[in-house]
């Protein structure tokens, strides 16, 4: 598994602002839930239109955390090619953390 850290300050509507920069880029929510491991947290799943792969995305509150990853079996080149990009303006749009 791929696993990329967003370093960023924690803005009150990071949920909105973080759907937002997926939606720019023209991805699909296919899945919006939580997981077990990270209570309260909140999981997205984002796909590129029809293409093999899924981009996972977890903000986690309790530990002002936020995490792109990739399941082994869920690679794709889109994502490859567009992970740096997506750091970017999620670290932009988010803010600094410092």
């Amino acid at each position: 598994m791929t696993q990329i850290e967003i370093h960023c300050a924690w803005p009150d509507d990071i949920v909105k602002r973080i759907e937002a920069v997926f939606a720019a880029h023209g991805f699909s929510q296919t899945l919006k839930g939580t997981l077990r491991g990270f209570p309260g947290c909140t999981h997205w799943h984002f796909k590129n239109g029809r293409e093999a792969g899924t981009l996972e995305v977890t903000a986690w509150p309790s530990e002002q955390r936020l995490w792109l990853s990739v399941q082994y079996r869920r690679r794709a080149k889109w994502i490859d090619q567009t992970l740096p990009t997506l750091k970017r303006e999620l670290e932009r749009t988010l803010g600094d953390a410092n």
